[in-house]
Order: C-alpha cells, then sequence, then structure tokens
C-alpha cells in the first residue's frame, strides 16, 4: 500500500480511529507535523491488523528516518518491538523496546499489546515461569520513576498480579505474596481474583481460618474451584503442591518401549530431526504418568558419545517426585543414556 493509495482510501480515517483507539496516544500523537509520515504509520498498523508483520518492519524502516522528536522515535520503536513480539523474536523485541524506553516517552498501552507482556503470557502458559517473570518484571520497569495516573495504576496492578500468580504457580510463596499486596496497592477496590489466589497461599501456608474468609467473599464463578484447590492442598492430595505417591506399575512397560525405540530415536537424532525423536520419549512419558493429564516435554540433547534427556517438571512437586523414582530404575540397555529432571527448559 503506497503514499497516493493511502490517501485515496476512503477507510483510512476509519483505520486511524482503529488504532487511536486501540493504541492510544502512542499512535495518534506520531508524527503530527508530517502526515506522509503518519500514513506510512497508518499502512504498517494496518499491515500489524493483518499479521503481514514483514510488510509492517519495512514501512516502519522507511518512516523511522522521517522521526524529529522523541515522541515520533518512541513510536517508531514501540511499532518495531510490537512486530517482534507478535513474530517472537525475543532479541529483536527486546532490543526496539529498550529504544522505546530510553527515548523516556510516557505511553500507556492496552494489555494485548503491551511491551513483553505477551511473551510473558506465552511463557506462563507454558510453565516456563522464570521467563514469564522476567518478562512480566521488564513490563513493570516501564513505570519506574512515574506518576501513577490511574490508567497506569491499573495496568501495574495486573502485571503485579499476574506475576503473583507465576510466583505461586512457581511454589515461590513469598514472592507471591508481595507481588498479590504491590497488586492491591495500585489498586486497592475489591478483586475476586486477588481473593482467589490469597485463599490459594492461605491453604499453602496452612491458615485454614482466613482461607474460608476469603472464599466466603468470592462468587459463584470463582468459589466451587477455589474450594476444590484449597480442599486438595489442606488434604494433601494436590499433585502441584504436594507429593503424592502415584501407581507406578507402567514405568517398567515405559523403559521396555524406550529401549526397542532407542535405535530409531538415535536414527533420527543423527539425521538432525531432534524435534519426531523428542515427540517419541514425550509420548512414552505421557503414557507412563497418565496423573500428570498432559503431554509431558522433554528435550534431547546428543553429543558424540552420550544422548541425555531433559524431563520437565513443570515445578509438579508429584510429577518431580515421580520423575525420581522413574529414573532410579534406569535398565543398563540404556546406560549411555542420561537423564535429567529440570523444571525449565529456559533459564532468565
Amino acid at each position: 500500500m503506497n503514499e497516493n493509495e493511502l490517501c485515496n482510501n476512503e477507510n483510512y480515517i476509519k483505520w486511524r480511529e482503529i488504532h487511536t483507539k486501540a493504541f492510544g496516544d502512542i499512535f495518534s500523537l506520531a508524527f503530527s507535523e508530517n502526515e506522509s509520515a503518519q500514513e506510512h504509520l497508518t499502512a504498517a498498523l494496518i499491515h500489524i491488523s493483518k499479521r503481514n508483520f514483514t510488510e509492517a518492519l519495512t514501512l516502519l524502516q522507511i518512516t523511522e528516518p522521517l522521526c524529529i522528536n522523541s515522541f515520533d522515535k518512541a513510536s517508531v520503536y514501540y511499532f518495531k518491538g510490537l512486530c517482534h513480539e507478535l513474530l517472537e523474536n525475543e532479541k529483536e523485541m527486546s532490543q526496539y523496546y529498550r529504544l522505546f524506553a530510553e527515548t523516556g516517552i510516557d505511553a500507556c498501552f492496552p494489555l494485548p499489546f503491551h511491551p513483553y507482556y505477551r511473551t510473558a503470557k506465552n511463557a506462563q502458559r507454558d510453565s516456563e515461569c522464570k521467563k514469564a517473570i522476567f518478562y512480566y518484571r521488564k513490563a513493570l520497569e516501564l513505570y519506574d520513576g512515574r506518576t501513577p495516573s490511574p490508567k497506569i495504576s491499573a495496568t501495574v496492578s495486573q502485571i503485579a498480579f499476574d506475576v503473583a500468580t507465576v510466583y505461586l504457580y512457581d511454589r515461590d510463596y513469598s514472592a507471591s505474596e508481595k507481588f498479590l499486596k504491590i497488586s492491591s496497592a495500585y489498586s486497592p477496590a475489591e478483586n475476586l481474583q486477588r481473593s482467589y489466589l490469597a485463599a490459594v497461599l492461605c491453604a499453602v501456608r496452612g491458615n485454614a481460618a482466613e482461607c474460608e474468609r476469603l472464599i466466603s467473599t468470592l462468587n459463584d464463578t470463582f468459589k466451587p474451584s477455589c474450594e476444590a484447590i484449597t480442599k486438595s492442598i489442606f488434604e494433601g492430595s494436590d499433585l502441584h503442591h504436594c507429593t503424592v505417591l502415584r501407581d507406578r506399575s507402567g514405568y517398567p512397560s515405559f523403559w521396555r518401549l524406550l529401549s526397542q525405540c532407542k535405535k530409531r530415536v538415535e536414527s533420527l537424532l543423527q539425521s538432525g530431526d531432534t524435534e519426531n525423536a523428542q515427540e517419541i520419549v514425550s509420548l512414552l512419558l505421557s503414557e507412563a504418568m497418565p496423573f500428570a493429564k498432559r503431554r509431558l516435554e522433554c528435550r534431547i540433547a546428543r553429543t558424540q558419545d552420550r544422548i541425555t534427556v531433559f524431563c520437565k517438571t513443570y515445578r509438579i512437586k508429584t510429577l518431580s517426585a515421580e520423575y525420581e523414582a522413574l529414573l532410579k530404575t534406569k535398565p543398563k540397555e540404556l546406560a549411555d543414556w542420561s537423564f535429567e529432571v529440570v523444571d525449565y527448559f529456559e533459564s532468565y
């Protein structure tokens, strides 16, 4: 879409309104003295809306030399960072978000398009807690030293709550409580999600009275599941926060089947098809431990004389204990294979 096409496009004003509503000042006030640059920026955002990120980056590259002040630069850096975040290019994303921050421009963002937020959410979804916390904290750093307007306060409160949920999942209960308090400080109004999280924290701390009080404040949307999880924690039957002995009768079958697949997996690794090699082992692990109720991921690394399988626990306490039990029974047929139990695949 070139400049003339944009100028003649009857939808141009509508696109400006749509993107202003979505992104606010960081879009609407950029290039206030350069209509041509505004059109390039608008065209770039149209491409972003249509997930044509390569085309969007090309237009942003053309627009960058047209910047005449820090606000213009901040806008271009932000949207370049957003493109790379949507493309999951973490290195380039971080580079442009850092340049954005260095402009010193104050801006507010809708959470779905907040710098680092999508990356943190995806890491949280994949149980990569360290990565999620790293990027949530990067998002919070953008507000260091800024006056907390109502909009900023609401954003910081939500991100702090997200951090608290990750720390709870990571079983770092003190850190979870800390960020829950930060969330409440920025937005003191009653929040049922915070009450839910606080009730679970009371359960893992053994504070039954306060847990019961918090549950009583919940509505019918939150109360049943909160009652269920806190009850399982108090009873010691919650697989995530407690160690619960599981049926291990399928473990010999796992080793037998893996020994039968050994040459196949090694052949795949030799040919560079690591993904399918990992899929074979992952499927066998998942079948051996059905209590996890998920596909159990693994990563495989090959050196010249050894294969190492990294088994991810997702920070599930019971799964970690069961992996340890499983690996103690490794047969001699797999003597040249190593197994390591890890909480995460990535460290930040």
